[in-house]
């Protein structure tokens, strides 16, 4: 049986996700680093939406905060730490039942404070940014002495989303690093941070899992999902279990196949167009939405990968990525609501259907 819709927060909030499932060479580096008694105050997690870097990072944050809350937390800069009983992701594991679980599921952790886009008073929408204000919340946050002499921690979620100011503001706690504190930052594109943050981290750079591990968060995700869809969804994720656990949730079959026929060149009818359009952009339908979009994107990411390995021709490798360049550039309009999201899917199919015929003129 197919899984029903539901909130985006009762399957996907990396806040209250139980397991971790892969990076496992990520894992290694921070437990190594915590196991030498110098752990580093800044760490990057980078890799694809949805891979799970959030989820990581949570599972970071209650390690370390477990450790303080038992008085085994090594120092910043050198003392001994306590030797960490298990090896690989189990290691970070907690139960669901444990206190410190508990308190970071509820928001309710005050040596752990989260940093993600706000709502704007004003408009009474969510901000398409992180603001500077943000960010200098986080100083009072550090000079408070964490409890039982363990870590503070911060989670920004995600950094590409600072604006200048933002950026420029945590910057400068990065250079002058408070004591006994851990930023984790999780980034969907380091390339758009300054390179001054990136040199200034720890960089966990998180690759896409393999189909064993995609199928094993689907399973334990979405446990009502028939055997067959589990399978179609694994082979699509591309191995970002996120994006496939979205598939499952949000009717996301339908708009794979809308974005394969739109790349292999068909052209719809006008009323298609607008029906289509009208559907994934309706007011509510926010999750459809943007899953469209990250569709989209990953198959056109696909597209561009095929056309290099290939050799297809410069121009029409440069027809795909003057594509990709568009959506993204439409993309942000459509979340900035500079115009509304059924003229931008409008326009998004409008494009894919010149890119097309571009590229295949320049076969």
């Amino acid at each position: 049986m197919a899984a029903e819709e539901k909130p985006i927060a009762d399957d996907l909030n990396p806040r209250t996700t139980p397991f971790l499932v892969g990076h496992n060479r990520a894992v290694e580096i921070f437990l190594n680093s915590y196991s030498s008694g110098r752990m580093h105050h800044a760490w990057l997690l980078a890799g694809p939406k949805g891979v799970g870097k959030a989820t990581l990072a949570y599972h970071m944050a209650r390690f370390l905060l477990k450790q303080g809350a038992g008085e085994t937390a090594p120092g910043l800069f050198g003392e001994a730490a306590a030797p960490v009983p298990k090896t690989g992701p189990e290691a970070l594991v907690l139960l669901e039942d444990d206190p410190i679980f508990t308190h970071v599921a509820m928001g309710a952790e005050g040596n752990l404070k989260v940093i993600e886009r706000g709502l704007n008073e004003k408009t009474k929408r969510m901000r398409q940014e992180i603001i500077v204000d943000d960010v200098r919340a986080l100083h009072n946050f550090f000079e408070l002495t964490a409890a039982q002499e363990g870590w503070r921690i911060a989670i920004v979620d995600s950094a590409d989303e600072m604006n200048r100011n933002a950026a420029n503001a945590l910057l400068k706690m990065l250079e002058e690093p408070p004591a006994k504190s851990i930023l984790l930052l999780v980034s969907h594109a380091k390339g758009r941070l300054p390179a001054t943050i990136r040199s200034r981290c720890q960089q966990l750079l998180l690759a896409p899992l393999d189909e064993s591990q995609v199928h094993q968060v689907l399973k334990q995700r979405l446990p009502d999902l028939e055997e067959g869809e589990l399978k179609t969804l694994t082979g699509l994720s591309g191995g970002v279990p996120g994006l496939a656990v979205r598939m499952a949730l949000y009717k996301g079959m339908t708009l794979y196949k809308v974005v394969r026929e739109l790349l292999a060149g068909k052209v719809l009818k006008t009323t298609e167009m607008h029906d289509f359009a009208s559907r994934v952009s309706a007011r509510g339908q926010d999750e459809r939405y943007f899953l469209f979009l990250d569709i989209l994107q990953s198959q056109l990411a696909a597209r561009i990968r095929a056309e290099a390995g290939e050799g297809g021709g410069k121009r029409r490798l440069d027809c795909w990525l003057q594509l990709w360049e568009k959506v993204n550039r439409l993309r942000g309009e459509g979340e900035g609501l500079n115009m509304g999201r059924k003229q931008g899917v409008l326009l998004l199919i409008e494009v894919l259907e010149e890119a097309h015929k571009e590229a295949s003129a320049a076969a």
